[in-house]
């Protein structure tokens, strides 16, 4: 079973009154949005056990199929693999307030390895525990059994055959009318 978490940083509630929450955007890279959407998998992380190093983790992004990268250089954007064997390896610091620094372990400047919210909200590397956008709520959303897999997948298979009247096959965003397969009309 795989255990899912978004990440909420509160580093700019002070100015700004708001949280934001990691997430991916249309080109597969982590940045800040200002709204929790607890629907929305872009916004679910596992974080996978590096084997044979306890505390060790590679973020992984399901709904993207993506691994964060290690860091680069100071405020450079954090980027995304599919492969694993590529991936950043991370380990969490508590800070004992309920957040948390996320550290990488593999990354380019070793005095900067920390994931940070930038002021425009990309996630880059920073120094950590003295600048509270490094900060880190981890918050678990849920497991992911097999068999919810399973559904989950079914859902989206059988939700991606529509039909317009002809009986050719549509996308979500067809104009006009739309029958499912279980002949249901949208």
């Amino acid at each position: 079973m795989k255990q899912f978490y978004y990440l909420q940083n509160d580093g700019y509630k002070a100015g700004e009154n708001k949280s934001y929450y990691l997430q991916f955007d249309e080109n597969q890279k982590p940045k800040g949005v200002d709204a929790y959407d607890d629907t929305d998998e872009k916004q679910y992380f596992v974080f996978y056990n590096v084997p044979n190093k306890p505390g060790h983790y590679y973020i992984y992004n399901k709904s993207w199929d993506s691994y964060l990268l290690p860091l680069q250089n100071d405020n450079q954007e954090v980027l995304t693999t599919d492969k694993q064997a590529t991936a950043g390896v991370y380990v969490l610091e508590h800070l004992g307030n309920g957040e948390s620094l996320i550290r990488c372990v593999n990354a380019k400047n070793p005095g900067h390895p920390y994931l940070h919210l930038a002021g425009d909200k990309k996630l880059v590397c920073w120094e950590g525990k003295n600048s509270a956008p490094s900060h880190w709520r981890i918050l678990p959303v849920g497991l992911e059994s097999g068999l919810t897999a399973i559904k989950s997948a079914v859902k989206s298979a059988s939700a991606s055959q529509l039909f317009d009247l002809s009986g050719r096959k549509v996308s979500q965003d067809h104009k006009g009318l739309k029958v499912s397969k279980e002949g249901k009309a949208f």
